[in-house]
């Protein structure tokens, strides 16, 4: 199997220590990347543990990433916590993700949109401050969520003037309008493709009319927490999560040449190195 990178996988989903070492070590066998999007800032740095080399592991396969998933915003002072932690974190990757906003009714019962606004604003302030810094040659990557808000997230962006920063913007489970999507590609946006996209004619109808060169993977796994005691057997567990997320990245990758009557492999791999800064 060809390299393929997953653009939003949660490795922070699965609990335990050892089930996720042990995940890392069999994609890097298969041939497969991911960026581990985390929820809470607060995760980062648990994620990072335990995704460092020790002694002869390799987890090259993951990418780290900072996230602030708008469902996790409790309040006003839990979120200014967890933005000091957000600052933080931001010392130790170019990675950004799950961040963003979502309207819909019963993610605004939590957190208002003024304060789901408020925590946005402020970390893309703060990933402009570190686009400061980074190396000619990187950029930053945001993996963003965008429920019933695309409009409200491009106008932020737009604000930034994200297209005059090294900063990479990819739409994540991609929900909005024709003229939504439009917009973001002219800012430099990037959609990530969710397996469930294909499955709609408006989906399908997107990923013909975006370019080819903003195309990239995602499977959105695991869909909730995973425990070792799930399972009796740790091998079967992890073959599980293994296989469930080839599956999902190669089928994506064949319905959208399907679609769009183009090899889609070779295409999206050249995405993934442009946009990742990959060798």
């Amino acid at each position: 199997m060809s390299v393929l990178l997953d653009s939003h996988y949660h490795l922070d989903f699965i609990l335990n220590h050892d089930l996720r070492r042990e995940f890392l070590t069999a994609i890097s066998e298969e041939k497969v990347q991911i960026v581990a999007q985390t929820v809470l800032p607060s995760a980062f740095s648990h994620l990072l543990k335990s995704v460092e080399n020790d002694g002869d592991s390799d987890f090259s396969s993951c990418f780290p990433s900072l996230g602030f998933h708008p469902w996790y915003i409790q309040s006003q002072l839990q979120a200014e916590e967890e933005l000091g932690f957000f600052e933080e974190g931001l010392d130790k990757t170019r990675f950004v993700g799950e961040i963003g906003l979502d309207f819909s009714p019963r993610r605004l019962e939590q957190a208002d949109r003024e304060l789901q606004l408020f925590v946005f604003t402020r970390i893309m302030d703060l990933i402009c401050k570190k686009a400061m810094t980074i190396a000619d040659n990187q950029r930053m990557i945001l993996s963003i969520h965008a429920v019933r808000s695309v409009r409200e997230v491009l106008d932020i962006l737009n604000a930034i003037n994200i297209a005059d920063w090294p900063i990479n913007s990819i739409l994540h489970r991609f929900s909005g309008t024709s003229d939504d999507l439009t917009r973001h590609i002219r800012m430099g946006g990037y959609l990530s493709v969710h397996p469930s996209m294909l499955e709609t004619k408006r989906g399908r109808a997107y990923v013909k009319q975006i370019p080819g060169d903003r195309i990239l993977l995602e499977s959105d796994y695991p869909i909730e927490q995973v425990k070792k005691e799930d399972n009796p057997s740790n091998k079967q567990l992890n073959n599980d999560l293994v296989g469930e997320l080839i599956v999902a990245l190669q089928t994506t990758v064949d319905k959208l040449s399907e679609i769009r009557q183009e090899d889609m492999l070779k295409v999206i791999q050249q995405n993934q190195r442009e946009v990742y800064s990959l060798a």
